[in-house]
């Protein structure tokens, strides 16, 4: 029989976290699930520490060289064989009740639905880390491009069809939302804030620890420009400050990486949709070359 749930982890060193987080997925009520981890180039044993569990149902894929989450990413789903994807952070964990709430929801919902999202809680705190405007419900293509009922982290767990003509764009840095919206543009998409993800935010390799650091900020800006080149027009149509703040954070990196022009020019249009106190300080920053970037950068990896 073909699992019902596919947990999806792409990892990199993650020796230390992903032991948990495999437990928390064998702590599971709901045990009709299999676990596909795809090791990308790891040198601190991290295959091995997930190879440890006697466990028929983790299958382990370990490559030599590291080419990008989204790469680890498709391949471990290309592995799957389950009919719900569920993409677990190696360095998160899942309530025991996880997949329990999502197969009561299943038996809700139409074949419509490709991607539901889940509440997620801090770890430590017990805070909510999503924000939703609704309790539960449809979340439309607009409102996911402009951020109006879905921010802050959440649990994904999508149809496996809706990985059947595109999947998670190799050639950007993250960005797990530029895929989502092409779902969005094509299957029902449902929010759920039951908390069913335990996030960690001390996490060694979160985004938010590498997002503005000068080695990334090259990639990490032409991420940006891909992004927006396929959805800055809808964007500006429906939330033109969020498209702004987009071009900012894109400008930013531009200059970090020493791309003066580029940078200057991203903040420049950034300020025609959003001129505030934020965008006029980042782009007379543009002037002055990448010394305030990078202090910029410093003091918000300090304090992510």
């Amino acid at each position: 029989m073909l699992p019902l749930f596919s947990v999806i982890m792409p990892a990199w060193n993650r020796a230390y976290c992903i032991k948990k987080a495999i437990q928390s997925v064998l702590n599971q009520k709901e045990q009709n699930f299999e676990i596909i981890i795809f090791d990308a180039g790891s040198r601190d044993g991290t295959a091995e520490a997930a190879r440890s569990f006697n466990d028929p149902r983790i299958r382990v894929e370990a490559w030599a060289i590291n080419r990008g989450v989204n790469f680890a990413r498709n391949r471990a789903i290309e592995m799957a064989r389950g009919k719900w994807m569920v993409l677990l952070d190696t360095d998160d964990e899942l309530t025991p009740d996880a997949f329990e709430v999502a197969k009561s929801d299943f038996k809700k919902i139409d074949k419509q639905v490709g991607l539901i999202f889940y509440g997620t809680k801090d770890v430590k705190t017990g805070k909510m880390k999503s924000f939703f405007d609704k309790k539960r419900g449809e979340i439309s293509y607009e409102d996911w491009l402009g951020e109006k009922n879905l921010r802050g982290e959440f649990l994904p767990i999508a149809r496996r069809e809706v990985f059947a003509k595109e999947m998670f764009p190799e050639n950007i840095i993250g960005f797990e939302k530029y895929f989502w919206l092409i779902v969005a543009q094509h299957y029902k998409v449902i929010i759920h804030n039951t908390a069913i993800r335990l996030y960690d935010p001390r996490g060694e390799n979160r985004a938010s620890k590498y997002i503005l650091k000068e080695e990334y900020a090259a990639p990490r800006a032409k991420s940006y420009k891909l992004f927006l080149k396929r959805y800055g027009e809808d964007m500006k149509r429906v939330n033109p400050k969020l498209y702004a703040h987009y071009l900012s954070v894109m400008g930013h990196l531009f200059c970090l990486a020493g791309m003066k022009q580029e940078g200057k020019a991203a903040i420049r249009e950034a300020s025609q949709y959003d001129f505030g106190f934020k965008i006029g300080g980042v782009y007379l920053m543009s002037f002055l070359g990448k010394w305030p970037f990078r202090l910029a950068s410093r003091i918000v990896a300090r304090f992510s």
